[in-house]
């Protein structure tokens, strides 16, 4: 059934980027951003976590706070615009078996050697 279904599975990728940019999943990125400013991590989280408070009591998404409450939690509008979207938090993640793309084509190579190899052994094998 599984294989039935994957092998006829077609994803909305319009609808998937969508889904990705809702909510705050990417607003730890920004607690790292603050850390890589100097500011230590607990104050970091705190400054993160009031601006997630702000945008979800106003009903927005982070990026869509006002200049003066970026300000506040010491984060610019530009740092916001660069590092929220859930493609580039996925591109600051490329350390071994990370989501980055250049990580995923690697992970996907070693797989498929390992698989090509497998091959070899069992047409080997059977004769």
């Amino acid at each position: 059934v599984a294989a039935g279904m994957i092998a006829t599975l077609q994803a909305n990728r319009k609808a998937m980027a969508a889904m990705a940019e809702e909510g705050f999943a990417t607003a730890t990125d920004l607690a790292d951003l603050l850390v890589g400013k100097g500011i230590p991590f607990r104050r970091a989280h705190g400054l993160v976590a009031a601006a997630v408070r702000e945008a979800a009591d106003a009903g927005c998404r982070l990026a869509d706070l006002p200049a003066d409450a970026l300000r506040r939690c010491q984060l610019t509008p530009d740092e916001v615009a660069a590092v929220l979207p859930a493609a580039a938090a996925v591109r600051a993640r490329c350390h071994y078996g990370a989501p980055a793309p250049e990580q995923l084509r690697a992970r996907l190579g070693e797989a498929s050697r390992e698989i090509a190899g497998e091959l070899a052994r069992l047409r080997r094998s059977s004769g």
